[in-house]
């Protein structure tokens, strides 16, 4: 267990960073909506997949409870510190690599998890440790596996009796774990790359087969710690893409879109957004080698998802993944690396727009990591619109600019520009607007270069 002050915290989830990567000493609070820029290796994917990993401790917790075979909470209790350890070994290096850190993430005002490095013998090392009360509610929850045995057997351990108590068990743990870490959203981040990833043929080799990588710099020889390339996360997302093609193609779930697209005006606008920005639809195949886009107004002109643009193979899965979520009416937590990968500037536009609408349809959360100032510009036109429509008189002709699903409140809205190792809030308290000059600060010495270039061609 560990202990940290909670002077100033409240009942919202916050993040302590102390010297992490390019990442100074910083105190962040996540937004419904918050976006991350900077140059690159300025720590703004590094932070968003720090919140990544905190978020991930509910779930984790629950996987490995349901799988365990440990009685002892001693035991398991060390195995999960362990797969955290493991987990955060994947996502962001060894400790020895990356020096001296503590990281402290609060869930609730005393509910925290900690990873932090320490020094021995000559090497940094690290741990993942909890806050008192949040050590105490996860050792009462494994206590309920044990209760379930107990029961199962004093029935007779009948299949019955098992699986009417794991599901009683289940239900009651996911409720529990929901309080414990104040967090019952569905986590999923969009790596950068995902166009390429999700092909069907990467996407098998990556989950089939067992990839080393090297310690190239030390010993030329595979991690034993952790021999897999590919991350937790964006393992996470893989394995999603194939449960969201099997979703695409059950009958069930045609015929739940078919009702929510008359009865919900943001799955409909989800739904026509994409059709935008991929130029059709996608179509699944069950084996994924012949996912394709049907081209929009021709229904037998279709391209593979292997021949598509790039841009068409980058959105399609966040898109897809949206539109199911809305659909299921499924809470988030999205954190989508570039959004704005390989799009025109009217695709970014309206990929903004899906994402906005799909926030208001299911009240998720999104961290976005972004390069782009018409990402950034299109969020302020609708933070802004949400700001407009305090203004009861005028929501008719503000619908006739924005549509009323795109409408997002100003105040649940931040933006931060990452330099030198500092977070610049680059949205004050006060304004409804993110100051966009931050990313498009080298317009100014491009059009000084213009200038003088003139001068000596025309003067």
């Amino acid at each position: 267990m560990t202990h940290a002050s909670t002077e100033m915290m409240t009942n919202m989830h916050v993040m302590k960073i102390e010297r992490f990567g390019p990442l100074k000493e910083t105190t962040i609070i996540p937004s419904s909506v918050m976006y991350l820029t900077g140059a690159q290796a300025s720590g703004k994917s590094v932070l968003a997949k720090l919140f990544y990993y905190f978020r991930m401790f509910k779930d984790e917790y629950m996987e490995l409870l349901l799988n365990s075979s440990n009685v002892e909470w001693g035991k398991f209790g060390g195995n999960f510190k362990g797969e955290m350890r493991s987990k955060f070994i994947e996502m962001f290096g060894e400790a020895r690599d990356i020096g001296s850190f503590r990281i402290l993430y609060y869930y609730t005002s005393e509910d925290f998890a900690e990873v932090r490095s320490y020094e021995k013998e000559n090497t940094y090392r690290f741990s993942v440790d909890f806050s008192m009360p949040l050590y105490s509610k996860l050792r009462a929850i494994f206590g309920k596996k044990r209760e379930l045995t107990k029961n199962s057997e004093l029935e007779g351990n009948t299949l019955n009796a098992v699986k009417r108590n794991e599901t009683a068990y289940r239900k009651n743990i996911i409720n529990e774990l929901r309080k414990a870490f104040d967090d019952d959203a569905f986590i999923m981040l969009m790596p950068s790359g995902r166009g390429a990833l999700a092909l069907m043929p990467v996407m098998q080799a990556i989950l089939t087969c067992d990839v080393k990588r090297t310690d190239f710099f030390k010993t030329r020889q595979p991690f034993t710690s952790q021999p897999n390339v590919i991350d937790a996360p964006t393992r996470n997302f893989l394995i999603e893409v194939k449960r969201m093609r099997e979703k695409l193609l059950s009958n069930q779930f045609k015929e739940e879109l078919r009702e929510a697209l008359e009865k919900a005006s943001e799955v409909r606008l989800i739904a026509q957004l994409s059709e935008s920005i991929l130029n059709g639809w996608f179509v699944p195949d069950s084996n994924g080698y012949d996912d394709c886009i049907e081209v929009k107004g021709n229904r037998n002109a279709k391209v593979l998802m292997t021949h598509a643009s790039s841009g068409q193979q980058e959105a399609v899965w966040l898109l897809n993944m949206m539109l199911v979520y809305a659909v299921e009416k499924r809470k988030c937590l999205l954190v989508i690396e570039e959004p704005e990968t390989h799009l025109h500037p009217e695709a970014q536009y309206n990929l903004v727009k899906a994402i906005c609408a799909f926030c208001n349809c299911t009240g998720s959360q999104v961290i976005i990591t972004t390069h782009s100032t018409y990402v950034l510009s299109t969020y302020n036109n609708m933070a802004l619109a949400g700001d407009c429509a305090k203004k009861p008189e005028r929501i008719e002709e503000l619908q006739r600019i924005i549509p009323r699903e795109c409408w997002m409140d100003p105040d649940e809205f931040s933006a931060y520009a990452m330099k030198e190792g500092q977070l610049i809030n680059i949205k004050r308290d006060e304004q409804v607007l993110a100051d966009i000059s931050e990313l498009d600060a080298i317009a100014f010495v491009r059009d000084e270069e213009f200038r003088k270039l003139a001068d000596l061609l025309w003067n």
